[in-house]
């Protein structure tokens, strides 16, 4: 194996402007095998690098093999390490790479006869797993703020090329996948995620028509929010978009007919703004393959002119600066991303010292350039506080070693020029602060939006205000409040479970909720002081595979050859992925239906246990029985738990989406009649009209026919009357 080269001076052959071009400051060659190509870089959270792409191990003529290869870098290139992955013989390569928010690295790329692929190393680039979707080609990966992955690229359906999105969990299992049409052959180049969904980018060629450029957004389930087609020039092919900063997207490719670098600025709603066309010296064919965004709104455009590595730089408005060629003979870059000191690194591959390839990775000395903001104090730009006094101090840096001016202002009032600024505020009231940093001729600035109040919630604890859970969890609640001159404040927590009954649970600053029972559940805390309150408001979802279970206490008494009735709705009725597993005291029942009777013969204690399974999901309920003697002593104290009356048990579910179990017990034996009334009064379904036996019974209505709303059950047993509410819901 060979090692990296690193080269120092770098051959610059044509210069196309006047205006601040710049040199490369380091430039490396990574030779791993015989051809080696390096199609996308990603900045690391170290201020390092990895790239992605393909390397052969063999030189063979007419191999088409090659294995997908990743390479880490430092800050100034050095290799960190470098790793080969797939299979022998089989044609592999990697195009596109990201580091997850774990510290691992997600890459995606191609396999002959897989099709989309991708591969998940840790930090130190070994291979977790890998894994396949469709029979196409992964171009984009990005990181959702949920933590799921979404790969982008294309699909062959029926000979017809589609853009193609998949979503995969941390494991490689997919939650949701799509193809999409917008011509004749469509891909799926790029993408961001954006308020309420995802930007993707591509192209559509269509046979008979001009070729377009193609914006999808899609919300984060996959399904189409707008679909715009672009029509700018004859044969537009997209490979690259950022967001331009303003609420909209820069996007880059080339146009394969008039042989020109495209770069086209759209809105939010995927509407063209402007394009722009660029032209390399002597109309040579030129092809933008890859757009990095700089602080000042200026873009860095990467490419290739046909066989030479190229970069324009152009202001926001698309005004070209200055553009460069660097290298000669097999030179190109495919990728590029923007450093902390505003420079250009750009990868792709350069000719190798044997007639092959090696991968390449260089950076670019950054031309001049505003001042660079590294930290400020307070790291909130938009805070709430107490009547008191504020440090604010910005930490900059000028890449010319310029002397920094620091102007700082309240409103409209300049306070100070120094680095920091200490503000006493002892008015209530809302306030901007701001610091503008300038080297005398380029200025930066950063802002502070400043709430001043005497009470105000400073955290809540969980965080997040939407969770998600298993059914069974206790979680821990708790807000921060703080009040001027440390006044008490007053809190109040009201607590609304899943049949939308709120119950107050609290009145401290923290509290905790066991969720036992699947379904939405919402949690409120009211936090006062004085006269002025403040709110926090959770959604808590508990998940489960079970709804309800009957009967609805876990500790039960039975007596000897008595028969009681266990039974479970799950949280999905109409599941294809059912299964029930019953067990008396750890042993399976041969049964595999939601419900049974047992029957007690002699006194013990037993446990019934449920397990129900919901395809991954899984949830178990489990009873305690004690089974009594019958006994007819002089205090019959044996039969003190026995109701002396008739009883209409809670519905269960209540509410209910399809059918719904309604209980009773008689003490002796009757002509019952089970009524459902609806909200109007009238007598819409009978259950019971006739002799029921002494005991506990169930019956069951299925209201499918039925239309959502309140309905009532009534038990009529002689003189006797007991109503119930019902909700049913779908």
């Amino acid at each position: 194996m060979k090692f990296l080269r690193l080269t120092i001076l770098y051959q610059v052959l044509i210069f196309t402007a006047v205006c601040s071009q710049p040199d490369p400051e380091w430039v490396h060659h990574y030779d791993f095998g015989d051809y080696e190509n390096l199609l996308d870089i990603y900045a690391t959270t170290d201020g390092g690098y990895v790239a992605c792409g393909s390397t052969k191990l063999r030189n063979v003529a007419n191999d088409p093999s090659s294995d997908h290869w990743i390479v880490r870098v430092s800050q100034v290139g050095d290799r960190v390490w470098f790793r080969s992955y797939g299979i022998q013989d089989v044609r592999e390569y990697l195009t596109t790479i990201i580091e997850t928010d774990e510290g691992g690295f997600l890459a995606g790329g191609f396999t002959v006869g897989q099709g989309m692929t991708a591969l998940l190393t840790d930090a130190d680039g070994e291979e977790i797993w890998t894994d396949h979707y469709g029979g196409g080609v992964c171009r984009a990966i990005i990181e959702l703020k949920s933590g799921e992955f979404l790969l982008a690229g294309s699909i062959t359906i029926d000979d017809n090329t589609q853009g193609y999105l998949v979503c995969i969990n941390n494991e490689g299992d997919v939650i949701w996948s799509g193809d999409y049409e917008g011509g004749a052959r469509d891909v799926f180049y790029a993408m961001r995620e954006t308020a309420g969904g995802i930007m993707v980018v591509g192209h559509s060629w269509r046979s008979d028509e001009p070729h377009q450029v193609w914006m999808v957004k899609v919300d984060f389930g996959g399904d189409v929010i707008f679909s715009n087609l672009i029509e700018v020039g004859p044969s537009p092919l997209v490979r690259d978009m950022v967001s331009d900063g303003q609420n909209g997207f820069a996007i880059v490719g080339f146009d394969a007919d008039n042989c020109s670098g495209l770069l086209i600025k759209t809105d939010n709603a995927g509407e063209m703004d402007w394009h722009q066309y660029y032209r390399w010296r002597g109309d040579r064919v030129g092809q933008f393959q890859s757009i990095n965004r700089f602080n000042d709104g200026g873009y860095a455009l990467v490419g290739c002119n046909m066989s030479s590595a190229t970069i324009f730089r152009v202001e926001p408005g698309g005004n070209e600066i200055w553009n460069r060629i660097y290298g000669v003979g097999s030179h190109f870059f495919f990728s590029s991303v923007t450093s902390w000191d505003q420079a250009t690194i750009a990868a792709g591959r350069a000719p190798g010292d044997h007639g092959d390839t090696d991968g390449l990775i260089m950076k670019l000395i950054p031309e001049r350039s505003v001042p660079i903001i590294i930290d400020y104090i307070p790291d909130e730009p938009d805070f709430t506080t107490l009547p008191d006094t504020v440090l604010f101090a910005v930490y900059a840096i000028d890449l010319q070693l310029d002397t920094l001016l620091y102007t700082w202002e309240i409103g409209e009032d300049t306070l100070s020029t120094d680095t920091t600024l200490s503000v006493i505020f002892d008015e209530l009231g809302d306030y901007d602060v701001s610091c503008e940093i300038s080297d005398g001729d380029l200025a930066t600035s950063i802002a502070w939006n400043v709430h001043v109040r005497d009470f105000f919630i400073r955290d809540c604890s969980p965080d997040s205000f939407d969770i998600c859970i298993r059914r069974g969890l206790t979680i821990d609640f708790s807000v921060d409040a703080a009040s001027a001159d440390g006044e008490d404040v007053v809190y109040n927590w009201m607590l609304t479970n899943r049949n939308r009954e709120v119950e107050e649970i609290g009145n401290a600053d923290s509290v905790s909720v066991s969720f036992t029972e699947a379904g939405e559940h919402e949690l409120d805390v009211t936090v006062t002081f004085g006269e002025v309150s403040e709110e926090g408001n959770w959604l808590i979802d508990v998940r489960s595979a079970i709804w309800s279970w009957w009967p609805s206490e876990l500790e039960l008494t039975a007596y000897v050859d008595s028969t009681l009735d266990f039974a479970i709705t799950p949280f999905n009725e109409h599941s294809d992925s059912l299964e029930y597993i019953w067990l008396l005291d750890n042993v399976q029942l041969e049964t595999d239906t939601s419900n049974i009777e047992l029957t007690f013969p002699e006194p013990d204690q037993h446990q019934v246990t449920s397990i129900v399974n919901d395809g991954i999901e899984s949830d178990t309920i489990r009873w305690t029985v004690d089974v009594r003697e019958w006994s007819f002593a002089t205090d019959l104290t044996d039969l003190a738990d026995l109701p002396t009356s008739p009883v209409l048990y809670p519905a269960s579910p209540n509410p209910f989406n399809s059918s719904v179990k309604l209980s009773v017990y008689l003490p002796c034996g009757s002509h019952v009649m089970l009524s459902v009334f609806d909200i109007n009064g009238r007598d819409v379904y009978r259950l019971v009209d006739g002799y029921v036996s002494v005991g506990n019974q169930s019956f069951v209505w299925n209201a499918s026919a039925f239309p959502v709303g309140v309905y009532f059950v009534r038990m009529d047993i002689g003189g006797f009357s007991k109503t119930g509410k019902l909700v049913l819901m779908r």
